[in-house]
């Protein structure tokens, strides 16, 4: 789906927000298409949701920066933590595909 067709699924008041930008290459290197995506959102005060599993460092920062605001692929406390201090919304999956809680360490 193009920037454009993503924009003008967020434009429908039943959208909440632009999930799963899984492409996080994409946003490091700057893919026009990509930030166009999440540019879109933004516009129309949607919030972006994250994928980043195992992103962390500059490059977790940078994800972040442009302007996505949660995750639910952490892995470990430790990971958790750090997207925390970026200010990231940690969402810790706990179901049937993942079970993330208790690998956490912390529980």
């Amino acid at each position: 789906m193009d920037a454009a067709a993503v924009e003008k699924l967020l434009q429908h008041p039943a959208i909440g927000y632009l999930s799963e930008m899984m492409n996080f290459p994409g946003v490091l290197f700057n893919d026009a298409e990509v930030m166009a995506k999440i540019a879109a959102a933004q516009r129309l005060d949607k919030p972006v949701d994250g994928h980043a599993p195992g992103l962390r460092g500059e490059d977790a920062r940078r994800y972040f920066a442009a302007g996505i605001s949660t995750d639910h692929e952490c892995f470990t406390y430790e990971e958790g933590l750090e997207k925390a201090q970026l200010g990231v919304k940690i969402l810790i999956r706990e179901g049937s595909a993942a079970r993330n809680f208790e690998r956490s360490g912390r529980c």
